[in-house]
């Protein structure tokens, strides 16, 4: 319904809520789902692997996370010739995406802390 009312923000909102009902998204996976670039599923492997946040995600070895996306398939059911397992060519934008983040997030906290700061001084 709110696709077809172009409300596409809505749309966006509520598909996310009904894949994190349907597949059971944890609170602890919301920053590393929120980049967009990587499946519930990837996010359990990273998670569990021990990247659990965007820092320390786009500073890990390649490799690494590329096993434990490697690790999170399960290469019986992905039998088909058109499943492809992660490359580091994914990797690399998973976590260009994290970094992007990361560095997002830091200068809004760098922004916050200067105006709190000069509210403080007058």
């Amino acid at each position: 319904m709110a696709q077809g009312l172009r409300w596409w923000n809505v749309y966006l909102i509520l598909a996310h809520t009904q894949d994190a009902i349907s597949f059971g998204q944890n609170d602890e996976l919301e920053e590393l789902l929120s980049l967009g670039s990587i499946t519930l599923i990837q996010c359990r492997a990273v998670y569990e692997a021990g990247y659990t946040t965007l820092q320390h995600l786009a500073y890990a070895n390649p490799y690494h996370i590329m096993k434990a996306l490697h690790n999170s398939v399960d290469w019986s059911k992905a039998a088909s010739s058109d499943f492809l397992p992660p490359s580091l060519m994914d990797v690399y934008k998973i976590q260009a995406a994290a970094k992007e983040q990361y560095i997002q997030r830091l200068r809004r906290l760098k922004r916050k802390a200067k105006l709190q700061g000069s509210a403080v001084v007058q």
